[in-house]
């Protein structure tokens, strides 16, 4: 990544994506609320956490921190993400 702003700002666009998907299936009606809303509190989380870690990098190996960060990051969004289809 070319700097730390913009991995957060990467960060905070995939919560803002769950986010809004979050309000997109609230809006049909069907959906059961207090999951959604557990699911939105955890996208929450995850950006917390997500933008914590990118503030305090390890030094050294920079490159294969950010790496992995990214991975973990891509796999617990897409987590989240499908939980919010499904409902």
């Amino acid at each position: 990544m070319a700097s730390r702003r913009m991995l957060k700002k990467a960060i905070r666009n995939v919560t803002d994506e769950i986010l809004a998907d979050c309000m997109a299936v609230s809006l049909t009606g069907d959906a059961d609320e207090t999951r959604l809303a557990e699911l939105a509190a955890k996208a929450l989380r995850l950006e917390k956490e997500y933008v914590a870690r990118v503030n305090h990098t390890e030094p050294g190996s920079e490159r294969l921190f950010y790496k992995k960060l990214r991975e973990k990051l891509e796999a617990e969004a897409n987590s989240i993400a499908s939980d919010v289809m499904v409902l």
